[in-house]
């Protein structure tokens, strides 16, 4: 039979797809879109045979910012950032040096008309950075074959960098199916992005609220 180790290794391995996907977290909830080629409303068929022709597959914000707060250390460096904004009610220095040293952070306004950094009270203050791009899933050889895909993604600037930049504390929106990029001059990224804008405003209007968080276990 097998020892120790080989036994727990046994014991390791996922007995269905459902646990795979829990344990690489790929099992956030998501909201399938149907999309038409040109992105713009035009009367085109978006479904054949009762299943869309191409879709775009969106992974919701506020599934995974519950999942973001239950990893160690982001509640701590969040607080970091937000104390590195206001310490002192120093003006943000000439030279920069962190994140944190932006003007933008001592001024940007909450949905109460109150500081959102500086007079945040009790509660934590989270800024991301959004980031789009696309490239070419055949391959970048001379007179090959082009089809542009793209890749949305969100990055917590409250963390440090070599956090920050880690594909575990990434919100990845959604991937933008090609074969070809979005018009950009018709502004056709925007359907892509009003689901993710429409759940950062809302989370930044009203709040979010876990349960539990890695810092704060069951205690909401």
């Amino acid at each position: 039979g097998p020892n120790i180790e080989q036994g727990q290794a046994i014991q390791a391995i996922p007995e269905d797809i459902a646990a795979i996907e829990h344990r690489f977290n790929l099992d956030v909830k998501t909201t399938i879109y149907a999309v038409t080629a040109d992105l713009q409303p035009c009367g085109t068929i978006l479904l054949n045979h009762g299943k869309p022709i191409k879709i775009f597959e969106y992974y919701s914000f506020f599934d995974w910012f519950g999942r973001f707060l239950a990893l160690p250390g982001v509640e701590q460096y969040a607080d970091r950032f937000c104390d590195a904004v206001t310490q002192n009610d120093a003006p943000s220095p000439v030279d920069k040096q962190e994140t944190s040293d932006g003007d933008f952070y001592r001024h940007a306004i909450g949905p109460d008309g109150r500081l959102f950094i500086a007079e945040r009270g009790g509660e934590g203050r989270f800024v991301f950075l959004l980031h789009a791009d696309f490239f070419n899933i055949e391959g970048n050889l001379k007179g090959g074959k082009h089809s542009s895909t793209g890749v949305m993604s969100l990055s917590c600037l409250n963390l440090p960098l070599e956090m920050r930049e880690d594909p575990l504390h990434i919100w990845i929106p959604g991937v933008i199916q090609g074969p070809r990029e979005p018009n950009v001059k018709l502004a056709h990224h925007r359907h892509y992005l009003k689901p993710v804008v429409d759940e950062i405003l809302l989370g930044y209007q009203r709040g979010f609220q876990c349960h539990s968080t890695y810092d704060h276990r069951g205690d909401g």
